[in-house]
């Protein structure tokens, strides 16, 4: 039996291909419902543009949802299977004449076919939620990889993090939980989200308490605590700075000169059920491309090593101190030997293709470790 959770929102879906129940899967994505499965169970996915791809007749997600985009994509086990399927939905004017609303702007396969030496930037820390030591080395080891194929690799800082923090937990759930704690009235509370419904019910006061008493412990939950909107003139303020933000994120990556950009695609590989609801500061690796609207795909780098394991448990080189969070962060992710790695790649919005054309070099590069059909599952509770 395996204890560890496939991720979600699409994790059931995920759990289901990654056991060869389907030969591909569908899924949506409004923080990282395609990605974190995806990282968690070793398969491919892509989160396009908003736009690029228009669903009806689905969920639309958190009503209110402000400048999140919502995605859909589909779950593979190759880049080619993602191209493939895409290309039955992009511009297709049969699928226009059902969704009026999709873009007619076919997947030009040219641009993913292409080669030659691209310019990608690379973080293996966002600066506030830092990845346990197999992350990171997953990230550097491609990094390191596709340097020797002849690419240019630089160092990419996320822009002023505190605003990056505060914007994409604000915006998240601009009515501060009430849709989503109205869905929990009168139901029977899973054991494993007591945690998360209980914080849902925090009034304002005590959060703003929270973070004042929190912020030498632990920033990453004082931050969490104290990003809510307060009023309806917040609401703009803070839909105003989101855009601000964007402008700014692109402006960095084109004085950059970027073609892609490589980070975690999580901050841990996949963990206990019993932790997913005590870790909303591991959200910003996958939220951030949410909040901009930019594609993120998640292609498998790897696994997880006995030496990252004990890096994990090491203070000097995975230091948490008192801190929380960071207890949290380790804790969910001993004893993961044999699960698998990954590394999100982004682009621009509505570059899908190049995103595609770099999973590609990135899955290439790995092309001996990456199938999810050789993964190793830890059985620990």
């Amino acid at each position: 039996l395996n204890f560890r959770t496939p991720g979600g929102s699409s994790g059931g879906e995920g759990a289901l291909f990654a056991a060869g129940g389907t030969p591909f899967g569908t899924g949506s994505d409004l923080a990282g419902s395609l990605r974190i499965p995806a990282a968690f169970c070793g398969f491919i996915t892509l989160k396009p543009t908003q736009d690029r791809l228009v669903v009806t007749n689905t969920h639309p997600g958190i009503p209110g949802r402000s400048r999140y985009g919502l995605s859909f994509g589909f779950f593979t086990n190759t880049v080619t299977e993602q191209i493939e399927l895409l290309k039955l939905f992009l511009g297709n004017s049969c699928y226009r004449q059902l969704v009026p609303t999709s873009i007619p702007f076919p997947l030009n396969e040219e641009t993913v076919r292409q080669t030659g030496r691209l310019r990608i930037g690379y973080f293996d820390s966002d600066g506030f939620c830092p990845p346990v030591p197999c992350i990171r080395r997953g990230v550097l080891e491609t990094v390191k990889r596709l340097k020797l194929e002849g690419h240019d690799l630089v160092r990419f800082t996320v822009p002023n993090v505190d605003e990056m923090v505060q914007l994409l937990y604000k915006l998240l759930m601009p009515d501060g939980g009430h849709y989503i704690r109205a869905l929990y009235e009168n139901d029977a509370i899973d054991p494993y989200m007591k945690d998360f419904v209980m914080l849902l019910k925090v009034p304002r006061i005590v959060r703003w308490l929270a973070s004042f008493v929190l912020r030498p412990i632990s920033p990453q939950l004082s931050a969490i605590c104290s990003a809510y909107i307060s009023n309806l003139d917040d609401l703009r303020y803070t839909n105003e700075r989101c855009d601000v933000y964007k402008k700014e994120f692109i402006a960095y990556w084109k004085s950059l000169e970027l073609d892609a950009l490589i980070c975690p695609s999580f901050p841990v590989p996949a963990v206990p059920h019993r932790f997913p609801s005590k870790m909303s500061m591991a959200v910003t690796y996958t939220a951030l491309f949410n909040l901009l609207d930019f594609p993120a795909g998640v292609v498998p780098v790897g696994k997880v090593t006995v030496k990252d394991d004990e890096d994990l448990v090491n203070e000097s080189t995975y230091p948490v101190g008192h801190n929380v969070a960071l207890r949290i962060i380790r804790d969910s992710s001993i004893n993961s030997v044999g699960l698998p790695l990954s590394v999100q790649i982004v682009t621009l919005p509505f570059e899908e293709e190049k995103c595609l054309r770099v999973m590609r070099d990135v899955q290439g590069v790995w092309s001996d470790d990456y199938l999810s059909k050789n993964q190793i599952y830890p059985t620990d509770r």
